[in-house]
């Protein structure tokens, strides 16, 4: 039983995971000790993995980051992940490895009913071009078909996706600068209102802020580049932002 009676929630997304990425995985496994001692629930927000094509690819590196995450919850921590635009094909064997539970794209804190948490590539409405492809990628019928591909296959569709995925980003415009597609303000509302929230938390954008909106407010997570970044909530202080510098691995 965890030391602590009410919730403490942490929250992280856009890691990008990858064993060319060494910097990342010590800096997730370095922040695990903390959330031990801390936290009560950990929820990931999408994008954990900078890509993933079916769990029977597993990898020394992605079995290393199922052991650490069961681990975290055989001391009592509940782990829970949500689906992002790179690891949308993460499933239920993977999961029970990590021993986490997947969460629906959109989900209500149960402890905080007024806070909703989501990948968030679902609110860049003005993507048009990526709205219909999460459509028919997210598809079962088409994941079914994708998983009886080879791994061989599979493995080199994942790149592919994932470098079209850099350079449509580097080339998205909004408001004539050069950045990543936003979330649209009307779909965060229609959201919160259908949600009977007025709290949002998500990543995918990688422009952490905290936005007002008229019926609530938008907390927006940092992906981990040179800088890790994570949400905590408590019964007592709410929502708190915490960063710190990703060192590199000798």
């Amino acid at each position: 039983m965890h030391k602590h009676e009410d919730h403490i929630a942490y929250f992280i997304a856009d890691l990008h995971l990858a064993s060319s990425r060494p910097e990342l995985c010590a800096a997730f496994f370095n922040l695990l000790p903390k959330i031990a001692e801390d936290a009560t629930d950990l929820f990931i927000l999408g994008d954990f993995f900078n890509f993933w094509v079916g769990d029977d690819v597993l990898s020394p590196f992605t079995t290393k980051v199922a052991k650490e995450l069961a681990n975290l919850s055989e001391q009592g921590i509940h782990v829970y992940f949500q689906h992002g635009n790179r690891d949308f094909a993460v499933g239920e064997n993977y999961a029970k490895l990590c021993k986490m539970s997947i969460l629906p794209e959109i989900y209500t804190l149960p402890f905080a009913p007024k806070i909703i948490v989501l990948h968030g590539d679902q609110l860049c409405l003005a993507d048009v071009k990526y709205q219909r492809y999460r459509k028919i990628i997210r598809n079962p019928l088409v994941l079914k078909c994708l998983h009886l591909l080879p791994k061989s296959i599979r493995l080199r569709i994942g790149l592919r996706l994932r470098e079209a995925s850099k350079k449509a980003k580097r080339h998205t415009c909004i408001d004539n600068q050069q950045c990543y597609c936003d979330v649209t303000d009307n779909a965060v509302e229609k959201m919160l209102a259908q949600y009977s929230a007025n709290t949002m938390i998500h990543g995918h954008t990688h422009k952490p802020n905290i936005h007002e909106h008229h019926n609530g407010t938008r907390w927006v997570l940092s992906d981990w580049e040179k800088t890790g970044d994570f949400l905590k909530w408590d019964k007592t202080h709410g929502l708190s932002r915490h960063t710190f510098t990703i060192l590199p691995v000798e």
